[in-house]
């Protein structure tokens, strides 16, 4: 009998030819719902239509503040609404309803962990059957810490990790050794224990970077299930965008939720500039599927790039670096 694993294996194995992409896949695409799901948006976008079929997984943003001002990041020049956290009222309602959305990741334009209730709201999740992914620059992992996060029931995190030593100083304004050895120690742990994370480092392809991929490779590699390195944004030169067709973000199924309960189309909307609705409106589904999400869909495919779509440059990977482009 196929399952979806064997599926999702057999597509990225063979057919993309991407190997490495197929732990990512499985998470987003876990069992037979969700590969309808996906399946069903991918034709609505291969369509040209200006609707989507389900939300498949929700980005929240706990945190839109951070304890970082990498270089690189919007927040350095860009980024001008308001910072905050996450009320317990607002996350409470986005969970309860949108009980059909099994995916919860947990990532936005602020550091998850500086919430106060980080916590209470993964068991919250864990307890509504949700799946949970974690997003979190790794400098705020203490003992205690690490071993919350080991037996919380998170499926995934992904540590942001640019660089090592003198480029990861330069690019994020600390010093390397500490984050080093928290994902270490948290790594170690997960091994001891025998905890189900999927655990991996996304770096940004910056040219510094990538001058270090076979070190950083050879260095963080034994202690993690991948690492990734995607296409280099330029968030704060505020460049036209270099974008040729509709971008399938628009349709792919993932949402975000902002720290005040706006919802956008894109995790890449730190101004939120194209806000779709409030999760007090209802559910997440509805508003996939309105008047102004389905109006951003015909600008798309008008090739009509606006708001902050008409800033979303996105560097070419070189060639044969296996960097993948965050939107294709």
């Amino acid at each position: 009998m196929l399952t979806v694993k064997s599926i999702v294996t057999f597509y990225f194995r063979y057919i993309l030819r991407r190997p490495a992409l197929v732990n990512r896949a499985l998470f987003y695409i876990p069992n037979w719902r969700g590969l309808f799901r996906t399946a069903l948006n991918e034709i609505n976008f291969l369509l040209r239509r200006d609707q989507g079929f389900r939300i498949t997984s929700v980005v929240v943003e706990l945190s839109g503040q951070c304890n970082l001002n990498c270089l690189h990041c919007a927040r350095h020049q860009a980024m001008t609404r308001e910072q905050g956290l996450m009320t317990w009222e607002t996350f409470e309602t986005l969970v309860k309803n949108n009980p059909d959305i099994p995916m919860f990741i947990l990532v936005g334009w602020g550091e998850m962990m500086l919430h106060p209730d980080f916590f209470r709201m993964v068991e919250f999740l864990r307890q509504k059957g949700k799946r949970v992914a974690l997003t979190t620059n790794a400098t705020l992992l203490t003992r205690e810490r690490i071993e919350k996060l080991v037996t919380s029931g998170l499926s995934h995190i992904t540590f942001s990790v640019d660089g090592l030593d003198d480029v990861y100083q330069k690019m994020r304004g600390i010093p390397f050794e500490k984050v080093e050895r928290n994902i270490i120690a948290l790594a170690e742990r997960i091994r001891q224990t025998g905890a189900d994370i999927f655990l991996e480092i996304n770096c940004v392809g910056h040219p510094d970077v990538l001058q270090q991929e076979k070190e950083i490779r050879q260095r963080l590699g034994p202690y993690l299930d991948d690492i990734r390195f995607s296409s280099f944004m330029e968030y704060n030169m505020l460049v036209p965008t270099n974008r040729s067709s509709p971008c399938r973000e628009f349709w792919r199924g993932m949402i975000s939720v902002l720290h005040d309960g706006r919802v956008v189309p894109c995790c890449m909307d730190y101004n939120a500039s194209m806000v779709l609705g409030h999760i007090s409106e209802g559910s997440l589904n509805s508003l996939w599927n309105n008047p102004v999400t389905r109006g951003l869909r015909r600008e798309q495919l008008r090739l009509e790039f606006k708001r902050r779509c008409a800033t979303c440059y996105e560097n070419e990977p070189p060639a044969q670096s296996g960097i993948n482009k965050r939107f294709d």
